[in-house]
């Protein structure tokens, strides 16, 4: 992103066009929210009244202690009087501890500490000074007091209230925080809705003390009743463990259940005493909103919030598979717009559908976007801002302020340990990925699918004529994908069978073979299926062997041609040797790898089920040869990489460098049936962009043989036809006069 142009905040001046209308708070909107706030503070008294009556409870059962015992005393007659009154004593004590207990933890939330703040982003009004006029423009129009501070963090939304701590509350010290990503998916037109909305709050005046006032409590109640520490768990030690604690613990446990489920009650009944109250704020801030932007643009703006918290929400899932790699992208407001921008039309009409379906509930904080698009419609308020460029205009350094963003998210709010990932450059992942995208075009125009890494072929010497090869490649492709998609399943299924008949064979019964999607009993259909699975997979194999040597032959055929042409630059023939020596290495050592594909799979699958497994030395014993034989099979695969150079290295470094982990690793974390290890995953991708590259080349070599053939072409006839315009011997001098000539042109 751009910084700034210097013309941006003349104009956001020039934008603002006519007044904007305020509306006063009406005195029934500050009675409605002081009868709320009398509701609210009479739940903490409850709270406090329910202490005092437990407190007396566990007063009266200590001072009554002497009756216990001597009733207890004449159960059964003088013969029973000791265990009774034994019984009777053990139960009183721990009825009392568990008295005790709960009294304490009815009074814990009382001086629970503060939420620790964490640090924020602050913005500069210096270096922002587009945003600043925005924000005091906007502010002085709606007669709002001006935030002394503007944060911004990595959310899809935007929030105003007081500072944290009295002095905010007391000191009117208001604080706006704006979302990176909502900006990023936003106009500047939209942008302004959303801040007037928040300001919308600001001018509520008293208003807005009293909602702080009704959402601290509300805060404080779900603290007391969801919040747990280190008393929680002891106490639960104390419920599990085998000592004399364990009756007190578990009576203290069912007690403290009981007066969480109380304050979960008072919780609710304060979230209906100011659900409607909020809500009321929310319509009259959505009112500000309309009044800022327009009616309409302002529902279009709340549609376009829910489908970027959909567009959140599917960034979320593939920042999980990111950190399986150990990275990160370093700008998560560009990923979502990304995501949202991406987003298919089916879903981003599910999403809309999903938000105008939601109902107003009573212990609701907002008015669901229906009721909002409702009343905001059916007043059909014109606007007094009108600039639709986009919001990260208004931004200094939009990129690089999102870049800060994203790391304090990652590092401050969510606790990421930054060392040990990696941050993306989003702009050069685009690059990368547009790259991608179209390597992978040529890649199905050669193979028509693409082939997975472990069926990897080593690329041939040069093999029989082009054309035979390109005619045998174009009739198979359709059918060469359709066979992808089978040998995928057909190979998933043989490798099951296969680990299934080995355990078996070891000892391990086949109905503990948990996560195995084998469906016989006995060992025999076992075997019996996993035979005829792996000879539909080696006949489904070999048909599209036969389709791959024609489709590698094909890409050596056209590299070969283009090499021994002689305007074929020195770097070119580099870089086809580096990627050729790279793929025949990378070929040998997923043979090598497939070879101990069960091996692996089987000696991961026993060390995570040993509880399943019969105690035999003979099957530990067994499992060692299988371990001794992985491991073996991963030095080799180094070692097959340790001649080629890798040519996606600046350096030209050995694969085996690139590819070989700190350390080799352990059998049990080198394959899962869920995800695969990092030295595969690394083999893998080595050999999907290799291949990705060489099919590349192989096209572009292909398309330069076309256009040379045509010039050859072209150059062919033209000689012909000067031939036959050449004069014979019998013309006479005249003819070859210069007049004669230029005159015959």
């Amino acid at each position: 992103m751009l910084p700034t142009p210097p013309d941006m905040t003349s104009r956001v001046k020039t934008s603002f066009a006519g007044t904007l209308q305020r509306t006063p708070v009406s005195f029934g909107y500050r009675l409605g929210m002081g009868v709320v706030l009398a509701g609210l503070l009479l739940l903490p008294l409850l709270y406090l009244g329910l202490i005092l009556g437990i407190a007396g409870l566990v007063a009266w059962h200590f001072q009554n202690a002497q009756m216990w015992i001597m009733r207890a005393a004449q159960w059964g007659g003088h013969s029973l009087a000791g265990s009774g009154a034994g019984l009777a004593g053990l139960l009183y004590l721990c009825i009392g501890i568990a008295g005790v207990i709960f009294l304490l933890f009815l009074i814990k939330p009382l001086f629970v500490p503060p939420l620790k703040r964490l640090p924020v982003v602050t913005l500069d009004p210096a270096e922002e000074k587009t945003l600043f006029v925005l924000v005091q423009r906007i502010c002085d129009l709606m007669g709002a007091p001006t935030p002394k501070d503007v944060r911004v963090d990595c959310s899809v939304n935007a929030a105003a209230g007081f500072r944290a701590g009295l002095s905010g509350f007391f000191g009117g010290h208001m604080v706006l925080t704006i979302g990176m990503p909502l900006v990023a998916g936003l106009t500047a037109r939209q942008l302004a809705a959303v801040l007037a909305h928040e300001f919308g709050h600001f001018a509520q005046g008293g208003a807005m003390r009293l909602d702080y006032v009704i959402r601290t409590i509300n805060h404080w109640f779900a603290r007391a009743v969801f919040e747990r520490d280190a008393w929680d768990e002891k106490l639960e030690t104390w419920a599990e463990s085998k000592s004399c604690l364990r009756g007190a613990g578990r009576a203290a446990t069912a007690m403290i259940g009981a007066g969480r489920a109380i304050l979960k009650v008072l919780l609710k009944a304060g979230g209906v005493l100011s659900g409607f109250m909020s809500r009321q704020m929310e319509f009259d801030a959505d009112a500000h909103a309309a009044r800022m932007a327009g009616g309409n643009e302002y529902v279009e703006t709340l549609l376009k919030i829910e489908e970027l918290i959909g567009a959140h929400n599917l960034m979320a899932r593939e920042f999980l598979d990111l950190l399986g790699r150990n990275s990160l992208p370093d700008n998560v407001p560009s990923r979502l717009q990304r995501c949202e921008r991406e987003m298919p039309d089916s879903v981003r009409q599910k999403i809309q559908n999903t938000a105008l379906a939601r109902k107003t509930e009573w212990w609701h904080t907002h008015p669901s976007l229906k009721d909002r698009q409702k009343r905001l419609q059916a007043k059909r308020i014109p606007g007094v801002f009108h600039l639709d460029t986009p919001a990260p205009e208004l931004f200094s350094d939009f990129g690089s302020l999102c870049k800060t963003v994203s790391v304090h998210w990652y590092g401050v709010e969510l606790g990421v340990d930054l060392e040990r990932l990696r941050l993306v450059d989003m702009e050069e992942e685009e690059k990368v990925q547009e790259m991608k995208d179209v390597q992978e075009q040529m890649v199905r125009e050669i193979f028509g699918h693409v082939p997975a890494p472990h069926r990897l072929l080593p690329v041939p010497a040069a093999g029989p004529d082009p054309s035979v090869q390109i005619a045998l490649v174009e009739a198979w492709k359709k059918t060469y994908a359709v066979n992808c998609d089978q040998e995928m399943k057909l190979r998933q299924t043989v490798l099951h069978q296969t680990m299934a008949c080995r355990m078996a064979s070891l000892g391990c019964p086949l109905p503990k073979l948990l996560g195995l999607d084998v469906d016989h009993d006995t060992l025999e259909a076992t075997q019996a299926a996993q035979a005829e699975g792996a000879k539909s997979y080696q006949t489904l194999s070999a048909q599209m062997q036969v389709f791959e040597r024609a489709a590698w032959g094909r890409i050596s055929a056209a590299l070969a041609a283009h090499y021994e042409q002689p305007f074929t630059s020195e770097w070119w023939r580099q870089r086809v040797g580096l990627l050729t020596e790279a793929q025949r290495a990378l070929a040998a050592s997923m043979q090598f790898l497939m070879q101990v594909w069960v091996d692996a799979s089987l000696v991961e699958f026993a060390n995570a089920h040993k509880e399943d497994l019969p105690a035999d030395d003979g099957l530990a014993t067994a499992l060692r040869e299988h371990d001794k034989r992985v491991r073996a099979a991963l030095l080799k695969t180094i070692d097959a990489l340790a001649t080629a150079a890798d040519p996606l290295s600046p350096r030209s470094q050995k694969l085996s460098d690139s590819i070989r982990l700190q350390e080799l690793p352990s059998v049990k974390t080198f394959y899962s049936v869920v995800c695969y290890p990092p030295l595969l995953r690394a083999v893998h991708d080595h050999a999907d962009r290799i291949t990705r590259e060489l099919c590349v080349l192989a096209r572009d070599a292909e398309q330069a043989s076309i256009r040379a053939s045509e010039l050859e072409r072209r150059r062919t006839l033209a000689r012909q036809r000067s031939r036959s315009q050449e004069p014979t011997t019998e013309n006479s001098a005249a003819d070859w006069s210069p007049g004669l000539v230029s005159a015959g042109e």
